[in-house]
């Protein structure tokens, strides 16, 4: 079974934090700063989490999560939404837009494991 999980965030910290993260733990790890990518990258490779920051500059999260629900090939991927801000308003929005969980950053990394866990298994299944 595919492992691979996206992770898409304007942030070159986050991304290597969170993908040295997965990878450690058995999961193939794909990384985009851009929406637009991660939109290609969820067609092509059809991960089986998104992990997806709710503030990018050109594409923002909810934009990339109404345009994966909108898409019935990559609809049924779960997306965990990464935000530093805690906005009820925007988590609302992320939420109707199809969010399946929110992490808030810096992101610690024993909730990441567990949020990944519950939502996909273990990566070296």
């Amino acid at each position: 079974m595919d492992q691979t999980v996206l992770v898409v965030d304007d942030d070159p910290d986050v991304r290597f934090i969170i993908k040295a993260v997965l990878e450690r733990l058995g999961y193939e790890v794909l990384d985009t700063p851009l929406g637009a990518r991660a939109l290609q990258l969820a067609r092509n490779v059809r991960p089986r989490l998104i992990l997806c920051d709710m503030m990018m500059p050109s594409m923002d999260g909810v934009e990339v999560l109404r345009a994966l629900r909108a898409n019935a090939e990559t609809a049924p991927i779960p997306v965990i939404m990464l935000t530093v801000v805690d906005d009820p308003e925007m988590k609302k929005q992320a939420l109707k837009a199809g969010a399946n969980d929110f992490l808030s950053k810096p992101v610690d990394i024993e909730v990441l494991e567990t949020h990944v866990r519950n939502l996909v298994g273990d990566g070296a299944a």
